[in-house]
């Protein structure tokens, strides 16, 4: 009797665990899910972004006026720009490539 009992609550464990290894799963599968569309856009201007190798001599003003062109306020380019490359300073190194988000 006490090994079939014995047997009953092991299955009735793994049942369990099975059960919740099901639910963390769907769980996960749903996050990640949810995830993934709320980071989907379909706004091209915020997907398509371009690279450019910085030249001797350009600076990010000189980039953003000749990428953006100069009729605009280019002070919030300029900001995007060094937040998008994530940089630490505004000083450019010849060869370097910054990627241009695409602005509206």
């Amino acid at each position: 009797m006490k090994s079939s009992e014995r047997l009953r609550r092991k299955q009735r464990r793994l049942r369990g665990l099975l059960r919740l290894t099901v639910l963390l799963v769907m769980v996960s599968v749903l996050v990640w899910t949810g995830v993934r569309v709320a980071h989907a856009t379909s706004n091209p201007a915020q997907v398509n972004d371009k690279a450019y190798v910085v030249h001797s001599g350009d600076n990010l003003w000189t980039i953003a006026a000749r990428q953006y062109g100069a009729g605009r306020d280019l002070r919030p380019v300029i900001y995007a720009i060094e937040r998008y490359n994530k940089l630490q300073t505004t000083s450019l190194v010849p060869g370097q490539i910054l990627r241009l988000p695409a602005l509206e």
